[in-house]
């Protein structure tokens, strides 16, 4: 959360949140499902970074049709959140707020109390200056993505059909990339494959509903107060 705020002032971020997709080959059970809206075949892999770029969470697997707020919805992570059993245990008063270490993602993402997003179409300054801060730290996730398909293009391009394998494969891929970060490890630029395969290009996409009764609002407003 230091390193975090260091970036850009962000007080209480825990980590920057995203989802990106993983080549396979067309399997042959519920293949279709595995069709993305980047049109090729693919699972989805969900993961948080801290500053670093390095990776503290990974869900990978999901058919690559079902999309990052239903993988985020389903996993593990959301469960240990809102259970309270992971980030809870820093929580801050800010004027008379209730702040819990929260993560941030794009708009694809619910507002929830533990998940932040930009304002859609920000018109006051507190909202401009949050979601410039918001869109500098996230850029964080698609660093690490960058970095962790620019080493291992056996993520963009294979010849897998199993996608229980390859999960296994893009685990130890994450797990080596944070091997690298750790170890400053030297990154050609050169490797860096089409950022397409790693990011969201073009339009953003429309805005998940806002869980207004997770208290997303009054933490999104609290923070970009301070800022």
């Amino acid at each position: 959360m230091t390193g975090f705020e260091d970036l850009a002032n962000l007080r209480l971020c825990a980590g920057a949140i995203d989802g990106t997709f993983v080549h396979i080959k067309k399997p042959a059970l519920w293949g279709d499902t595995y069709w993305c809206y980047k049109n090729f075949i693919a699972i989805i892999m969900l993961a948080v970074c801290d500053h670093r770029c390095q990776f503290t969470f990974v869900d990978v697997g999901r058919a690559g049709c079902v999309g990052d707020a239903f993988t985020y919805r389903e996993s593990s992570l959301r469960r240990l959140i809102t259970s309270g059993e992971w980030l809870s245990e820093y929580a801050e008063d800010l004027d008379g707020v209730t702040v819990k270490p929260y993560l941030i993602g794009d708009s694809a993402f619910p507002l929830e109390q533990q998940l932040l997003k930009c304002y859609d179409r920000p018109t006051v300054p507190h909202h401009i200056r949050f979601n410039r801060a918001l869109t500098s730290t996230r850029q964080k996730i698609e660093n690490a993505f960058g970095f962790l398909k620019g080493r291992w293009h056996i993520l963009t391009d294979n010849y897998i059909r199993d996608p229980g394998f390859m999960k296994d494969v893009s685990l130890v891929c994450a797990a080596l990339h944070n091997v690298c970060q750790r170890a400053n490890c030297e990154y050609n630029s050169t490797w860096t494959v089409e950022e397409g395969n790693y990011v969201r290009v073009g339009p953003p996409l429309p805005q998940a509903p806002v869980h207004e009764l997770m208290g997303g609002g009054d933490v999104r407003y609290t923070i970009a107060q301070t800022l």
